[in-house]
């Protein structure tokens, strides 16, 4: 019978032994994972960055698990970091994290920070839809508070728009749009950047949805994946087509200049308002 780590375990699947462990081993095991953890950590909320979200979505893809991969975006963000200063844009972001920390089963979901106000969560719980109402409503609240007396009555703040122009913005909102990737779906062809881009869609859906929350179903993110693949290489094609115009380009001024006639007038590299120089 085992009564410490000292003594050692065993490791099963499905019933069947599988090895034997210790507890050294184990102790090491988890302080390496927390010590990856750290590294890619956002400096802000000490959430999982890029590299460690992208390695989980991995992980489920390689085990068929299904998932929900949503992808959390605040509306009128910019405008309130405009107004108030990074400081309490910061505040703002760590209330964000700490909401969406909340509505997350840790033993079941994974919450990551993408990078500024954007999030991902990869719920497995059942109830991930409540969950996400949940974070939404808390937050929206919540956020008012942020505020100065005066805005909170006026509903919003005064300020400029991309272009300059005066607008007056709303609250800081939440939104979250979220793509279905079902067990055995066949998304396991794809890659984690590519589940990822597809939840981008569904959050630009969610921003502009009344509710703040968009899901894309199982058979349309199929769909989306593979056109998501399909403009990558349009645009990788095009890319390798024009690096070969600017290399027969260059050719072509480099043998009308060997002829001793370059003006302004010669052909230009692709790309280039100038002849090729002499």
């Amino acid at each position: 019978m085992i009564t410490t780590l000292a003594d050692g375990f065993v490791f099963t699947d499905n019933g069947k032994y599988v090895g034997p462990g210790t507890g050294e081993k184990l102790v090491r095991a988890v302080t390496e994972v927390r010590i990856e953890a750290a590294r890619y950590a956002n400096p802000l909320t000490f959430l999982p960055g890029n590299i460690p979200i992208s390695s989980h979505i991995s992980r489920l893809l390689d085990n068929n698990a299904g998932f929900y991969a949503c992808y959390v975006d605040l509306n009128h963000f910019k405008p309130f970091n405009d107004q108030y200063g990074y400081w309490q844009g910061d505040e703002v972001l760590k209330f964000a994290a700490a909401v969406l920390a909340n509505v997350c089963d840790p033993t079941r979901d994974f919450l990551g920070h993408v990078g500024g106000d954007d999030f991902l969560i990869l719920f497995q719980s059942d109830d991930w839809q409540e969950r996400v109402m949940r974070a939404i409503h808390g937050f929206n609240e919540g956020a008012q508070r942020f505020y100065a007396p005066d805005d909170r009555l006026s509903g919003g703040i005064h300020g400029e728009d991309r272009r300059g122009n005066p607008t007056f913005f709303a609250f800081v909102t939440m939104a979250i749009g979220c793509v279905h990737v079902e067990s055995d779906s066949g998304l396991t062809l794809y890659s984690s950047e590519e589940i990822a881009s597809v939840a981008a869609v569904a959050k630009r859906r969610a921003k502009g949805d009344p509710l703040g929350f968009v899901v894309i179903d199982a058979d349309e993110s199929a769909t989306l994946v593979r056109g998501h693949i399909g403009a990558s290489r349009a645009v990788l094609d095009s890319g390798r087509r024009a690096g070969f115009r600017q290399r027969t380009g260059a050719v072509r001024v480099r043998q009308h200049d060997y002829c001793g006639s370059v003006s302004m007038s010669a052909p230009v590299l692709i790309g280039s308002d100038r002849p090729f120089p002499p």
